[in-house]
């Protein structure tokens, strides 16, 4: 996807901007010399509406949609800002100047008085200190030694490989943005990604993206297409968890034939800044990557930078790109505690975050634990809507991080490494066969397959310590074959006990269901004796203010189970009302008629609104005054024509937009 930057010259509000008291007060410290910095754009790509825009669309078409969307808003804010740090940089004050286009910022290093300047400016919004990072590379293990990788076979991932299924990841580009990969290695050299529109070492951008013989990659730190990494490098080793194909003797990758892009974003000694990571993102969404690998995180004691880390992954994601984060090493830092203990991005709320397992199942002791928090200081509406407690249960999901032997970079050879750097590529390289399966599944269906199919461990259910279970490859593939997973899963507080709702893709597929709860964080207890065969349960023997959590377990008719929440809350609390669910319509793509699920909790009015994607009313039916109960609607859809919709369930206040899609 090669994409050219129109620019737009627009009026902008005379507004300004503000720096921000941290990097004021590391401009005081410092006295001379540049900062790194980021320029926040007043206009945020959050305004865009991304998501409606793009629902219903091909992946590929979505991405490139979104991408240009993107390009366009960059090139018409970021004018002003880039002529002034140009100018600047002409003076020796401002240097290392890269355009973001997916958080619409500028990065750079400046002095006080160009920050202070960019900050005048009309078209921006803040400027920001952008924070350093040291790569954990300390946690290593011994020398490899002959015997069976225990970690591929524990995830089963070979079994994906063979028939009659053989899924390798073919055909998927991961990402690894790190120090560098050894794309020669012998596991790695006939699956590297390239650039089809590079012309190799003719010292000419013939793509016009930027950058000069960028043939497999790019390395954002040194500004050069070396991405080889260092002996030894951290990035190689992630990499060969992904796709090492076993050439030279062993097979460490979970997807040995997906290509790798390697995007060196630190340095070969693991030291970056904000700024050149989100810059390796830009060129990773552009050239095509379906998967980031960020083995890698900022402590949350080491940035202020949550909300534009959030914003830049809730961008990839819109634009169909999965990301798999680690949790971090800090699990026996007694120092910082949850809810400060998992890193960022691993911490927002979409991007898949990996916690580290040993041989024998159990969590590896330096394992991040959650909860995260999205509450605190700084943090506004929308981005406080995981208070603590009790926060987002993170990590996500857990994979083998202890001993792990992958490829020593730059030496053909193998070593072993541990921390949940290890961990994450076991994720990702399962996110390819997914993928390869299924190319038109979205980052949050990867992750709810991937988290309801894995391994229950720890405490029952999702966990701040496991996430929802350690990783199974086989489990995952089988569960997103079928279709099989969890649309919805609430608790609310009604007059007569906590209402307990919940719906599944394919209910002919279950036999059965089981409900467990707990109060105020006690043991765990089965809630129903008999297997449930409904979407609907009322508990009503609570209390008011005391806690209640919930997990629900569903038994398959082919055996096994799918498990989901927990959720919860505080009985009388007024938290949660109980208000209608609309489930997804069918079917899909949908005819001249549409089917629609609606549960109400208590008895109430329903009215459906169809808009198309620029927003405009195409129908309007109300269905009067209904029950409480499960409804099933038919809205007529012979005054439409073939194309995407979205669907609004508008009653008692509430407002609801599912998507849907007519072709005939």
């Amino acid at each position: 996807m090669r994409l050219a930057l129109t620019v737009l010259l627009l009026p902008l509000p005379a507004l300004g901007g503000f720096l921000t008291p941290e990097l004021e007060s590391a401009f005081a410290e410092a006295r001379t010399g540049l900062l790194p910095a980021v320029i926040v754009l007043a206009e945020r790509p959050t305004e865009l509406g991304l998501s409606s825009q793009l629902a219903g669309l091909p992946r590929e078409r979505a991405r490139e949609s979104g991408w240009r969307r993107l390009s366009e808003l960059a090139a018409r804010t970021q004018v002003p800002v880039l002529e002034l740090l140009e100018s600047a940089a002409a003076d020796g004050v401002a240097a290392e100047i890269t355009s973001l286009v997916l958080l619409n910022a500028v990065g750079c290093r400046l002095d006080a008085a160009t920050a202070r300047a960019a900050a005048a400016l009309p078209a921006v919004q803040r400027v920001v200190l952008s924070h350093d990072l040291q790569l954990d590379l300390q946690r290593s293990a011994a020398p490899p030694t002959p015997t069976m990788l225990w970690n591929i076979d524990r995830v089963d991932a070979e079994v994906v490989w063979e028939e009659p299924y053989g899924y390798t990841g073919a055909g998927v580009v991961v990402a690894v943005l790190d120090t560098g990969c050894d794309i020669e290695h012998p596991d790695l050299a006939d699956h590297a990604w390239s650039n089809p529109d590079e012309i190799p070492d003719n010292r000419e951008d013939d793509d016009g993206n930027g950058y000069v013989d960028d043939i497999y990659g790019w390395d954002f730190y040194y500004h050069n297409n070396d991405i080889l990494g260092p002996v030894g490098g951290h990035g190689s080793h992630v990499a060969g968890t992904v796709a090492g194909d076993g050439s030279a003797g062993y097979q460490t990758g979970v997807a040995p034939d997906a290509r790798i892009m390697s995007l060196q974003s630190f340095s070969d000694g693991g030291s970056s800044t904000e700024y050149i990571v989100w810059r390796a993102f830009d060129y990773a969404v552009a050239e095509g990557a379906d998967i980031l690998n960020c083995s890698w995180g900022w402590r949350q004691w080491n940035t202020s930078n949550q909300v534009l880390w959030r914003e830049e992954c809730e961008a990839v994601l819109e634009l169909g790109v999965v990301i798999c984060a680690a949790a971090g090493n800090e699990g026996d830092d007694d120092s910082h505690p949850p809810p400060d203990n998992i890193r960022t991005p691993g911490d927002v709320p979409g991007v898949i975050a990996v916690g580290a397992t040993d041989a024998a199942d159990e969590l590896v002791n330096f394992s991040s634990r959650g909860p995260a928090e999205w509450d605190f200081a700084g943090h506004q509406p929308p981005y406080d809507d995981w208070p603590h407690p009790p926060g987002l249960v993170k990590p996500d999901l857990s994979a083998p991080g202890s001993t792990i032997l992958s490829l020593d970079g730059r030496t053909g050879g193998y070593r072993n490494l541990q921390g949940t750097s290890m961990a994450t590529p076991h994720v990702a390289g399962a996110a390819a066969l997914l993928l390869e399966a299924l190319p038109e599944l979205t980052p949050a269906e990867i992750k709810s397959y991937l988290e309801e199919s894995s391994l229950d461990l720890g405490e029952a259910g999702k966990d701040n310590s496991y996430g929802a279970g350690r990783l199974n490859c086989l489990a995952a593939l089988v569960a997103a074959r079928s279709g099989l997973r969890f649309d919805s899963f609430a608790a609310a507080d009604g007059p007569a006990g906590i209402a307990l709702d919940w719906a599944v893709t394919k209910p002919e597929e279950i036999a059965g269901y089981q409900l467990m709860r707990r109060v105020d964080g006690g043991s765990w207890s089965n809630l129903n004796t008999n297997p449930l065969t409904g979407e609907r349960y009322l508990d009503r023997d609570v209390a008011r203010d005391r806690r209640y959590e919930y997990l629900l377990l569903a038994e398959l008719n082919t055996g096994g189970t799918l498990s989901c929440g927990p959720v919860g809350l505080i009985y009388g609390s007024g938290h949660n009302p109980p208000r209608p669910a609309l489930r997804q319509p069918y079917p899909c793509p949908a005819g001249d008629e549409l089917n629609i699920r609606l549960e109400l909790s208590v008895p109430g009015e329903a009215t459906l609104v169809v808009y198309d994607l620029a927003g405009r009313r195409r129908l309007r039916r109300s269905y009067g005054s209904l029950a409480a109960g499960t409804h099933t609607l038919t809205l007529e859809l012979r005054e439409l024509l073939d194309g995407v919709y979205l669907l609004a369930l508008e009653s008692a206040g509430t407002r609801e937009l599912r998507r849907f899609v007519v072709s005939r």
